[in-house]
């Protein structure tokens, strides 16, 4: 469990909370923006630490 490369993890969801960021602005509020963002971070943090993804029916 862990990454074998934690810099470029860290860079990559760097990227991530950028483009959300941006994103943001850009489109302005959006009622389930932050259930969207949560699920992009949830899923990327499994892959990262090796978690089974979780599927939402």
């Amino acid at each position: 469990m862990g990454s074998s490369q934690p810099q470029q993890d860290a860079q990559v969801l760097t990227g991530i909370i950028g483009r959300m960021e941006y994103q943001g602005l850009l489109e302005g509020p959006q009622p389930n923006a932050d259930e969207a963002m949560l699920g992009i971070l949830t899923r990327y943090m499994h892959l990262v630490l090796g978690y089974p993804t979780l599927t939402t029916p």
